[in-house]
């Protein structure tokens, strides 16, 4: 799977990494994934860390399906904070045109530095790096 992820249920987080080519479907089995996982609990933090990947040829209205299925699902992912940190032009237009769409359902922010989005999160380098350490070994 292109996005692997981990949860500190102490400190609601969810670290999530995208490595390679991620598609419409990719995000979608994540976010239903997520549904299904019993530590997952709102409202949580988010850090989506699209560095490694690329979101490819997502159009605008694969991103509104995105949205929807998010919005069907409000009773979990209502009150989620997520920061996206992405590496290229095209990622982070994808991602502001999915912020557009989720809020206020979700309070998403976009990133090209990491540390911004920690400090945007309060999370501190060092919880989102055991949560990255435990992705890496999964």
């Amino acid at each position: 799977m292109p996005i692997k992820y981990a949860i500190d249920e102490d400190l609601r987080l969810v670290y999530a990494v995208a490595v390679g080519r991620v598609t419409l479907s990719d995000l979608m089995d994540h976010l239903k994934t997520l549904l299904q996982d019993p530590a997952y609990r709102r409202p949580m933090k988010k850090l989506v860390d699209y560095r490694a990947g690329h979101v490819i040829d997502m159009s605008v209205e694969e991103t509104k399906r995105l949205t929807e299925f998010k919005l069907r699902h409000d009773e979990t992912f209502r009150g989620e904070q997520c920061a996206f940190v992405v590496s290229d032009d095209v990622d982070f237009g994808l991602s502001r045109v999915h912020e557009m769409y989720v809020d206020p359902l979700v309070t998403t922010m976009v990133f090209r530095d990491v540390s911004d989005a920690f400090a945007w999160l309060d999370v501190d380098a060092d919880s989102v790096e055991v949560l990255a350490n435990r992705v890496r070994e999964s």
